[in-house]
């Protein structure tokens, strides 16, 4: 599902249930953003290709088609003793949404 919202309160109920993406709304983050919109509406043809040739970019678009081909249904993760002191070290004060936070 994708969620887009224009004002800049998360409810608690979308923290909580969904992956955002782009939780903050900073100066650099805004200017960063105007600035590729700027660059990719000026010249898009240029801007298209440089996107096309940069190798990290297109390397990471395989592994995800290569994961997404896999039809992964389960993910088994060893270590109860590992994953459970990681999280609860980095939530000392749990609250009720931990509940659901400690599956993502």
């Amino acid at each position: 599902m994708i969620f887009c919202t224009a004002g800049l309160r998360i409810d608690e109920q979308e923290a909580t249930r969904f992956l955002l993406l782009s939780p903050d709304a900073s100066q650099e983050k805004i200017r960063e953003a105007i600035y590729e919109k700027i660059r990719k509406e000026t010249d898009s043809a240029s801007y298209r290709l440089e996107l096309d040739r940069n190798e990290a970019r297109r390397q990471l678009k395989e592994r995800i088609r290569a994961i997404r081909d896999e039809k992964i249904g389960d993910i088994r993760i060893d270590g109860f003793d590992k994953v459970s002191g990681f999280f609860l070290a980095k939530n000392r004060m749990l609250k009720p949404r931990d509940t659901r936070d400690v599956a993502r």
